[in-house]
């Protein structure tokens, strides 16, 4: 060592001695408590600012507090500095330094693995003189600063550091380690605070999750309801505009939005909905069936993310300034959407595009049940048409026939009786009167047969004649023929309204004309009157229970009604066959007949 560095070295020492004594006489009693008080009161007004921290940028201000603390204290430094290492990776991050004039300043770090040494020490690193030496290897990096200190905290170190050798004493390190406690509130509430921000982050990113699931539930819901009020194949636009209405409430972020039609049965596009960004929908031709046709099949979103840099539909000639599309694929079709932006579509708005999707193919499957039940119903209005056409030409067949029908009945009643009149003319030359009685009696079947015929063509019903109404009729022409009925016997009918068909009514009748005339003969041949009884009321099971009788002499008891030679009995009991009945004589005061026989419709009557 020369000379003149001995010299500078000496001198160096002097100083520093002078620096030591200087300090060392202001530091007695009063001086010293004086200086006590004051750190104190700084002290308090950091750990005030420490307090008031809201936010993890106020962390700046409690630098800011703290290196004013540090020069209010006389701290000699040249440079400050705040070095942040990661608790958990234990790794220098990033440094905050104060410029001689008090500014702080965030950087990036150097020198990450000496700080996280200190740090780990959890004591003060004086290094007191660096050219005198340099324990860290520190000097190169430093340049002309000869002392340095760095104080651990919390999260990391307080450095100071200075061009002097020794420039800190044992108060500046008392002071630099206050600091460095207050700093450990300080960068701890900071941490506080980044959690609480994670967490009302975390929280608002929940609740913006949440709302935008009830939104999107909502939107479901509503185009959903417009679904199940489709009435006809028209509302399936009802239901697109809904869809496109949900879509801009959901803000996705979409410039054109479309729906592809697809012929389900061919695999092939058919035809396009698209929506501009006023939410206006219209019908148009299909563009590029056969990719619509491939996404469709695929069954799952398609994304091209940005055409202008990957286009492996080659789409892009095509679609011009477009750069995102999205397809997704749904029961007749896909729901596309695009923008001019590259990656614009999210997560997000990829399960608002699927619920659409989800709830289109509901809307096209109603349209196809929709299409299906008009052509149905078009089907039975042609069919309905069809049978009414056929229906009025029954009725006018059957006008006719019924019309053919009473014309029938009407000739048989005018024929029957014209044969009634020439009966009736014929009386008039023949004088014997059993001739004459047989005639008139034949009269009267013919009679009663022609107002059977006479009842049906005036009845509305040309199959049935109501048969009570008949035995009224019938009774009273019997007792209007005979001349020789005596004034005192009364007739007494209590028939039933019962409907019988010609083959039953007829025979019916001439019984009833055989048995009245009968009683007219002969039941009162040897009294001046009497009552004769018409009965007529269902019985047992589709069956009919005719009773005729009268109150007067009664029947010959040596005589057998089956097996007489009265052509009137003979009838009565051939006609009873005939309806596959069963007449009895009934004993008791008069004659009294009674027949039982089933109707046709009870499934007993006569083929």
């Amino acid at each position: 060592m020369s000379d003149q560095e001995k010299n500078r070295e000496q001198l160096l020492q002097e100083i520093i001695e002078l620096r030591r004594q200087v300090a060392d006489s202001t530091a007695g009693p009063l001086p010293s408590r004086e200086r006590r008080e004051r750190q104190q009161q700084i002290n308090s007004q950091v750990r005030e600012q420490v307090w008031k921290m809201r936010g993890v940028e106020d962390i700046e201000q409690v630098l800011a507090t703290v290196g004013e603390s540090l020069r209010s204290m006389e701290i000699p430094f040249l440079y400050c500095g705040v070095n942040l290492v990661d608790t958990e990776a234990r790794s220098a991050t990033s440094l905050y330094t104060m410029n001689p004039q008090g500014e702080w300043q965030k950087k990036s770090f150097s020198g990450g693995p000496l700080i996280v040494q200190f740090w780990e020490g959890q004591k003060p690193v004086y290094r007191r003189d660096l050219h005198r030496e340099d324990l860290y290897g520190e000097h190169i990096a430093t340049g002309r600063i000869r002392s340095v200190v760095d104080v651990p905290f919390s999260h990391g170190t307080l450095a100071v550091s200075s061009y002097d050798p020794e420039a800190f004493s044992e108060a500046d390190l008392e002071v630099l380690q206050d600091m460095a406690e207050l700093l450990s509130e300080g960068f701890r509430r900071m941490s506080d605070l980044r959690v609480l921000e994670q967490r009302n982050l975390a929280l608002e990113r929940e609740v913006r999750e949440r709302k935008r699931a009830q939104e999107q539930q909502q939107a479901r819901y509503q185009v959903r309801e417009q679904v199940w009020g489709m009435k006809s194949t028209d509302d399936i636009e009802g239901v697109l505009e809904a869809v496109g209405k949900e879509l801009l409430a959901m803000e996705v972020p979409f410039r054109y939005c479309g729906v592809n039609l697809m012929d389900t049965e061919t695999g092939t596009a058919t035809s396009l909905y698209t929506m501009n960004p006023q939410g206006e929908w219209r019908p148009g031709p299909i563009s590029g069936g056969p990719l619509i046709a491939q996404f469709w099949e695929m069954q799952e979103p398609v994304y091209r993310r940005d055409l202008h840099r990957e286009d492996p539909y080659g789409e892009g000639v095509r679609i011009g300034r477009v750069r995102s599309v999205v397809d997704v694929p749904f029961s007749h079709g896909t729901l596309a959407v695009s923008s001019e932006e590259p990656e614009v579509f999210s997560d997000g708005d990829l399960e608002v595009l699927k619920d659409m999707a989800g709830i289109l193919s509901e809307g096209f499957r109603r349209l196809g049940d929709l299409r299906a039940l008009e052509r149905h119903n078009l089907e039975l209005e042609i069919e309905v048409g069809e049978r009414r056409r056929a229906e009025e030409q029954i009725r006018a067949s059957l006008r006719e026939k019924e019309v053919l029908l009473k014309e029938i009945h009407h000739r048989v009643k005018n024929n029957l009786q014209i044969v009634s009149s020439l009966l009736s003319l014929q009386t008039r030359y023949i004088e014997d009167e059993e001739v004459v009685s047989s005639l008139n009696d034949s009269r009267t079947r013919v009679e009663s047969m022609a107002l059977v015929h006479e009842k049906l063509y005036q009845s509305e019903d040309l199959a049935q004649i109501d048969f009570g109404e008949y035995i009224h009729t019938l009774a009273s022409y019997v007792f209007d023929s005979f001349e020789s009925v005596p004034q005192a016997v009364r007739l007494r009918v209590e028939a039933d309204p019962i409907p019988m068909d010609v083959d039953v009514a007829i025979p019916c009748g001439l019984i009833v004309n055989e048995l009245i005339t009968n009683s007219l003969k002969y039941a009162f041949a040897d009294r001046p009157g009497g009552e004769i009884c018409i009965e007529l009321h269902p019985c047992g099971e589709g069956e009919v229970r005719l009773r005729i009788g009268d109150d007067g002499v009664g029947f010959p008891p040596e005589i057998d009604f089956r097996r007489t030679d009265s052509l009137g009995m003979q009838l009565v009991v051939d006609l009873t066959g005939q309806l596959e009945g069963d007449v009895q004589l009934i004993e008791g005061q008069g004659t009294i007949f009674e027949i039982v026989f089933p109707l046709p419709d009870s499934g007993k009557g006569n083929a």
